[in-house]
Formats: C-alpha cells, structure tokens, sequence
C-alpha cells in the first residue's frame, strides 16, 4: 500500500512583474525539497502574494 503524501509549500517567492513564482516545497514522506519556478497567467498579474496564494490554491494539484 503507497503511502499519501503531502506537499508542504515552505516559501515563494514573487519575482518579478511576470507574475513568476519561485515555490519551494517539499515532499514530505521522501523528504525532498524542490525549488521551482513557476509561471502565472496573467489573470494573477499583479504583484502581491494574496494573488500568489489564490493561485497556489487552485493549481497545487498540477504543480
């Protein structure tokens, strides 16, 4: 039986007006910890994090 596992966002960062993201997150079961850029569309284009976090929200899955 696999085990669930968990991604745990520690960080990210807005980098610039583009809307990219540098998410660091880790798996928590392999102990990994990624960093990752990540691109926003722009319906997320403006530069503040609760825009970062509604995005986070709704795309973790395919992250």
């Amino acid at each position: 039986m696999v085990s669930p596992y968990y991604i745990i966002i520690s960080e990210f960062y807005i980098l610039n007006l583009s809307s990219c993201l540098l998410v660091v997150y880790q798996i928590d079961y392999k102990k990994i910890t990624i960093n990752r850029k990540i691109s926003m569309p722009p319906i997320y284009n403006q530069k503040n994090k609760e825009n970062a976090i509604l995005f986070l929200q709704e795309n973790i899955k395919s992250l």
